[in-house]
């Protein structure tokens, strides 16, 4: 959750005395004033802010992801700066997704630069410096208020390093406003307190569904319902949860086909419950069935029957009860069987301390390479009207697919950009160039409204030179090693992928062997991470950011070690006993030099690994981060 906020610098002989809906704010210089409020339109302050005659300030921030700031004189704009551009669209702040060239970005500070500089001598500010103001407005922030600050405290109104809070939290270091929690629909007012009253049972209703005319096939395309048949009915469940003295309530939605589906929730009246097909009237569900499966099975029996069924896996998706591996840990305690389950894939992450930068080439060339083997081919078989090759705008093919390439430079700015052929040829020029941090490039996978599926998952490829935390030079700290990730739905490698799995694999020993990998791993569950493994996510590990090339990131379906593993759990033999015992089901040595050794447990990915690899684990346990 990141920061919201607005702000109005003023100097202090000029501040209103109590402006309406502001609040008096600390951290300022002698001589001027802030206010703070939770939002407000930097563009056009209002009152009282419209009647301050001098140099006046007005910015917001916006989650954190952008910031806007413009300057005032005499009651005209002076100049404005938009930081972390790219994101601005999200919040509806025109802006561009691709971050120009370096001249481009250049020539276009240098008005702005001049401008904050003629303000801040109006203002009596006489200590900005050109360069610093250009240095700060040509770099990107994983937190745009950074931004923000530094340009206040560069211009003098606020101390250097300093930072806007509210005056009666002035001994805070924390969030200065935190987001507004989002308020549930108040039903009713208990007469009786208690913190922990009994929660009545819900309430069922059910509905036929009328399957003529446009409502349902708008329905069907909303919730990418293509593959599960025509269910009879819907069944809206109202819970209630009563807390100290005000009881919340809230609808969710069910389809009663076989397996039930859970649609969404919604906190408000059933009449305006939006995405819902024509039906017909609400009918009470009898109280004994205490449970959604009870209501679904009598709606089915009194309401409406199923008018076409559900397709059988593999022609359908699956609930996550379906699913090989159920999610478990940080990212599920249990599975549900009404809640689909996007489809699984295969992910894939290497860890190397090498610099990258310096076999930016080999790294472009490797680039290139798993482009044509994991991407080009899926975007033949779908064909040039099925493909979007753009970041933004309408018109996106429904049920295509879409390419895109994002990008973060070394100054943190972020870019995002179709992945035609021009775009690519930029992007992989830049990276050449040494202008790039990180580089993805994705395919998506798009939905009958030609917006990006949220069940079938498509194809991305990502390297990390350097993170965030990391200095632009030097060497890689020990817990922010470079990282090469890919991930491949399913589906796409078994029909769309030349050779499919083992291909993924080949390219990723080429960049292991090729960048000093010094550990990774493959697997066909839970999602790569940075923070966390798939292992790491189901259980009591946890990387506390030791070096890599003694340490690993768990036990996965195919796992890569290095010589410093080998020799923390007592040489190579301790593999070979359990190739022996058929705990691994493959060893082999992807290299000599640097020494790489690669071992997969079973032979499917998709398959029951978990369990497996948890056997496993007790033998490897002086190379995995418990807690």
């Amino acid at each position: 959750m990141g920061l919201w906020a607005a702000y109005v610098l003023v100097g202090s002989t000029g501040a209103p005395a109590d402006p309406d809906g502001w609040e008096p704010g600390a951290g300022t210089v002698d001589g001027w004033s802030a206010f703070i409020a939770r939002s407000a339109n930097p563009l056009n302050p209002g009152a009282p802010w419209t009647t301050v005659p001098g140099p006046m300030l007005t910015a917001s921030v916006l989650d954190s992801d952008v910031s806007l700031l413009i300057g005032w004189d005499k009651g005209e704009e002076r100049f404005r700066w938009l930081f972390n551009e790219e994101a601005g669209a999200d919040y509806g702040i025109p802006g561009r997704a691709e971050e120009p060239d370096e001249q481009t970005q250049a020539a276009e500070r240098i008005p702005v630069v001049t401008a904050m500089l003629a303000w801040a001598a109006e203002a009596g500010l006489t200590g900005a410096e050109p360069d610093r103001l250009d240095d700060i407005l040509s770099r990107g922030y994983v937190l745009a208020e950074d931004g923000l600050f530094a340009t206040l405290a560069a211009l003098g109104v606020i101390p250097p390093d300093g930072y806007l809070y509210q005056a009666e939290h002035a001994e805070e270091t924390g969030d200065i406003l935190e987001r507004p929690e989002f308020q549930h629909l108040a039903l009713t007012r208990s007469a009786a307190g208690g913190t922990e009253p009994a929660q009545p049972a819900p309430m069922f209703l059910a509905t036929a569904i009328d399957h003529d005319g446009p409502a349902w096939a708008r329905f069907v395309v909303q919730h990418e319902l293509e593959d599960w048949g025509r269910p009879g009915c819907l069944v809206a469940a109202w819970r209630e949860i009563t807390v100290g003295a005000t009881t919340f309530g809230s609808w969710t939605f069910y389809l009663t086909g076989n397996p039930a589906l859970v649609l969404y929730g919604w906190h408000g009246t059933l009449e305006a419950a939006p995405r819902l097909p024509d039906h017909g009237p609400w009918l009470a569900v009898p109280a004994e069935c205490t449970d959604i499966d009870a209501a679904v099975a009598w709606a089915r029996a009194q309401v409406a029957a199923d008018a076409t069924p559900a397709a059988a896996p593999p022609h359908r998706g699956l609930v996550e009860t379906e699913l090989p591996e159920q999610l478990l840990g940080i990212d599920m305690t249990s599975a549900s069987p009404h809640a689909r389950a996007a489809e699984p894939r295969l992910v894939c992450q290497l860890y190397t301390y090498t610099d990258l930068a310096e076999h930016i080439d080999a790294l472009a060339d490797w680039l290139t390479d798993a482009r044509q083997l994991l991407i080009d081919p899926v975007l033949a078989t779908y064909g040039p009207d099925r493909v979007w090759l753009s970041a933004a705008g309408d018109g996106a093919p429904p049920y295509g697919v879409s390419a895109s390439i994002d990008a973060k430079s070394v100054k943190g700015r972020w870019s995002y950009t179709g992945a035609g052929t021009a775009q690519w040829n930029r992007a992989m020029a830049r990276l050449r160039d040494g202008q790039l941090h990180s580089l993805g490039l994705r395919l998506a996978r798009l939905n009958g409204e030609g917006s990006g599926s949220s069940y079938h998952r498509g194809i991305s490829v990502h390297v990390e030179l350097r993170d965030q935390f990391t200095e632009a030079t030097g060497p890689l700290p020990d817990g922010h090693p470079a990282t090469i990730v890919i991930t491949a739905a399913r589906s796409l490698l078994d029909e769309q992928v030349p050779g499919g799995i083992a291909a993924v694999v080949d390219l990723l020993q080429r960049a292991a062997v090729r960048f000093g990998a010094v550990t990774g791993y493959v697997h066909g569950s839970g999602s790569a991470d940075s923070l966390q493994s798939p292992f790491e996510r189901r259980g009591p590990a946890h990387w506390r950011k030791q070096r890599l090339d003694t340490m690993s990131r768990g036990v996965h379906w195919g796992n890569l070690l290095g010589a410093g593993h080998l020799a923390a759990i007592g040489g190579l033999d301790r593999l070979e006993r359990l190739h022996t015992d058929g705990r691994i089901r493959r060893l082999e040595q992807w290299s000599k030099e640097p020494q790489l050794w690669w071992f997969e447990l079973t032979d499917d990915p998709f398959g029951s690994v978990n369990a497996h690899a948890d056997t496993v684990a007790p033998d490897l346990r002086e190379i995995i981060a418990y807690r």
